[in-house]
């Protein structure tokens, strides 16, 4: 058993992967996503794109059958959508289902999966045989180990902590952060979360091993 990393690049055809492509600094998180007949119910999380334009851009998609929003606040829409995903049943064909969340950005999604080599692979291929550009960026026996943070989250975890964000007293504010990498404060919010999550789960579940 392996733990993979892969950074994929959605295909024109997948209304998500044009939503990230129309908005870069936006973070699109799927969180969930399962399927139902020949459908496929996503719960997705937007942060850093204009609601109404999200709205806008599912309904005006042919394979989006329902869109649902959730919640909403400044910033960040949180909602279900119903779609024909090729990409979820090309998962599915390879047994290897990915983890979420999963992290969308510009059009690229990292996504992680536990599963043997040739599972691996297996997916790999059912991606690429749907359109979508594959890159393995990270692959190692087990556990995450050293591929635990995506890039970007290791690129504003490490600009936080050398910037003194993490020093007490704090040396850098969130807002200081943000402009620094030319991003919204939220998102750098958001980011530093997800990272720091994923720091902390991997050293509890190396001490209680």
């Amino acid at each position: 058993m392996v733990y993979a990393r892969f950074r994929v690049r959605f295909p024109e055809s997948l209304w998500i992967g044009r939503l990230s492509r129309e908005y870069p600094s936006a973070v699109v998180t799927a969180l969930s996503a399962m399927g139902i007949d020949d459908s496929v119910v996503t719960l997705v999380e937007v942060v850093d794109a204009p609601p109404a334009e999200v709205l806008e851009l599912a309904r005006s998609d042919p394979t989006v059958t329902t869109f649902d929003p959730v919640a909403q606040s400044d910033g960040r829409l949180l909602f279900s959508y119903r779609t024909r995903s090729t990409l979820y049943r090309a998962a599915e064909r390879s047994g290897v289902p990915p983890l979420y969340p999963v992290e969308v950005r510009d059009g690229w999604a990292d996504i992680e999966s536990h599963a043997s080599r040739e599972g691996v692979s297996k997916l790999v291929a059912e991606l690429e045989a749907e359109n979508a550009t594959v890159e393995v960026t990270a692959i190692s026996e087990g556990p995450a180990g050293d591929a635990l943070l995506t890039e970007r989250q290791r690129e504003v975890l490490t600009e936080a902590y050398e910037r003194g964000y993490y020093d007490s007293p704090r040396r850098c504010s969130t807002a200081e952060l943000a402009e620094e990498l030319g991003v919204a404060p939220s998102t750098i919010s958001d980011l530093l979360r997800r990272a720091e999550r994923r720091a902390l789960g991997a050293l509890v579940s190396d001490g209680a091993s």
